[in-house]
């Protein structure tokens, strides 16, 4: 088996790391990806990686921030563990059900969902981040977030990193 090592701690990477998806950014592991405050899939130049890690979906929760993935009628398919602590929400609770109208309803918004549908509208694969405040039942948070569309599948990645929170209402 070969070993890979990160380009940035020079920790050993195996190849059946990649070969398992748990590896999504290449050449850098999930620790330093966290400690630079990256997103994973941030320096990933081949989208057909990002497909088919997300095809698999077994890599989900090895993301360091919370990641969300939708599909083209914005149902999640895949909520991670980062998350569902985030949030308090558990996965069985969220899959299956509409970001927008059930899950995230202050997101049914210009500024988020409306950011989105302009992705989708282009027809082809891209990125955006947005900057976003979360008024979620329980909790205010400001965050950053990575819109990832992916138009062969017709799939947004959406990875969510927390920049500042407030106590709720």
């Amino acid at each position: 088996m070969e070993i890979q090592r990160c380009a940035w701690c020079g920790k050993s990477i195996s190849q059946q790391l990649y070969s398992e998806n748990k590896i999504l950014a290449k050449n850098t592991c999930l620790s330093c990806i966290k400690k630079m405050d990256m997103l994973p899939h941030d320096n990933l130049q081949d989208r057909e990686d990002v497909k088919r890690l997300i095809k698999d979906g077994t890599w989900i929760d090895e993301y360091p921030y919370g990641t969300i993935v939708i599909d083209a009628d914005d149902i999640v398919i895949k909520y991670n563990k980062s998350e569902s602590q985030f949030t308090g929400l558990k996965p069985q609770d969220v899959e299956g059900k509409n970001f927008f109208t059930e899950i995230a309803p202050c997101t049914a918004v210009r500024d988020f969902q409306g950011v989105l549908n302009q992705l989708r509208t282009e027809d082809s694969d891209g990125q955006e981040t947005i900057k976003f405040t979360f008024n979620h039942r329980n909790f205010f948070a400001y965050v950053s977030i990575l819109m990832t569309y992916l138009a062969g599948p017709s799939i947004t990645v959406l990875s969510i990193k927390k920049l500042e929170e407030s106590g709720g209402e």
